[in-house]
């Protein structure tokens, strides 16, 4: 299918039809076969030949850097979609400094992830490069590490932040100098783990100076829809089909997680902002009644189940819920500005959407920050990723989907 990419705000040397076969699916690429390196370092002649055949200007498939690096390298990228338009990447380099194997000391990495929220404010990225120093300096610490800087920097208009580790491995002293970066949508690292002695040669600081960072994000001209290729996933007891995209450590960590017994049986799983560092909670939760529902039980399960754990002192009656019918099946929607939990202090939307027909109910249940809500995602989510099929239900009694009317306005 041709594609029809572009990229906001980004100049990206990628074929249209290449960047659209990686929507939707993890890719970790294979060793690149060897071409002329565009920059060399010219310390003597004997490097400077040694150079053009090991490095060579890297440009991210993801849009996000450019970057020179030693031809042979491992390379990993996930695109996630997060909407009709946008796709946000992650993506890893990895190799050494002196193009050999890369080892647990002695490495070179670029790691690039990009939030799926909005655009992120100068604040905002001071806070976030705050964050990530004090990981690394807490790590440090943990692991008998000294570290040596930890300082504000502005790399081409970008900010960032320079930190250089110390620490000893049998006796011998090594280092790891890491920049991270913040763009408008991207958080990028720069991460040299080597003998201390090489830490600041030329080619070391070569690797961090010819780095070129864009802002934006890949954007599609056309809208495609919604969270098409992702794996279907149908609860045990039969009664709904969820899609999900595929599991990724910056993204979607784990798999959904299915529990309960033929009456209540409950979908859990998550999304992961791997830049403003939140999470956006999505659960579906299935009923078999030993009644029919009606308007009055459907709110009343809707209220006691959903909102109650979410809103003290809340009231039935003050609960403003949006009900119609399709194909026979009931639907009972609201949505709810909430205060935040004390262990997600970015948590403010809950989403609720309800199905049932006869004694059958499922209900999707998605928590969010508003960055994440004004972006379309959870509401995607509820109207996009959810097939609802009562009359498969398998249990230890078969359910009464008898055509309800009972749908309100």
């Amino acid at each position: 299918m041709p594609s029809k990419l572009y990229m906001n705000n980004l100049s990206l040397c990628l074929t249209k039809t290449c960047l659209l076969t990686l929507l939707g699916i993890s890719i970790l690429c294979a060793i690149p076969p060897l071409a002329k390196a565009q920059f060399e370092i010219t310390v003597d002649n004997t490097e400077e030949e040694q150079e053009k055949e090991e490095w060579e200007r890297h440009i991210s498939l993801s849009g996000i850097f450019e970057a020179k690096f030693p031809q042979d390298y491992k390379y990993k990228i996930f695109p996630f979609r997060f909407n009709k338009e946008k796709i946000a990447f992650s993506t890893e380099l990895l190799s050494s400094l002196d193009g050999n194997k890369a080892s647990e000391n002695r490495s070179i990495i670029i790691r690039a992830v990009q939030t799926f929220g909005n655009p992120i404010s100068l604040r905002k990225a001071k806070k976030l490069l705050k964050r990530e120093a004090e990981r690394y300096v807490r790590s440090a610490k943990k692991t008998g590490g000294t570290v040596i800087d930890n300082e504000d920097i502005d790399y081409h208009s970008f900010p960032g932040k320079n930190i250089y580790i110390t620490f000893y491995e049998k006796g011998e002293k090594f280092g790891i100098r890491i920049r991270v970066y913040i763009t408008d949508y991207s958080k990028v690292e720069q991460v040299l783990t080597g003998p201390a002695k090489a830490m600041f040669s030329y080619r070391s600081d070569d690797f961090f100076n010819t780095l070129k960072l864009n802002d934006g994000i890949t954007t599609l001209d056309e809208p495609l829809e919604f969270a098409k290729g992702w794996k279907e996933y149908t609860a045990n007891n039969n009664t709904f089909t969820v899609k999900l995209p595929p599991v990724n450590a910056n993204y979607v960590p784990k798999p959904p997680q299915f529990a309960g017994t033929p009456k209540k049986e409950v979908m859990r799983t998550m999304f992961v902002d791997p830049v403003a560092n939140e999470k956006v909670f999505y659960k579906v939760y299935s009923y078999n009644l030993n009644e029919k529902l009606n308007y009055k039980l459907a709110k009343k399960i809707l209220f006691t189940q959903h909102v109650q754990k979410y809103v003290d002192n809340a009231s039935i009656k003050n609960l403003n819920t949006k009900s119609t019918i399709k194909d026979k099946i009931n639907i009972m929607s609201a949505t709810l500005i909430i205060t935040p939990p004390k262990n997600t202090p970015y948590i403010s939307s809950l989403m609720l959407k309800m199905h049932y027909i006869g004694n059958i109910a499922v209900v999707q249940e998605i928590t969010s920050s508003a960055n994440h809500a004004a972006n379309d995602f959870p509401s995607l989510l509820l109207n996009k990723t959810l097939k609802f099929h009562p009359r498969k239900f398998k249990g230890t009694s078969s359910p009464d989907t008898s055509k309800s009317k009972d749908a309100r306005k």
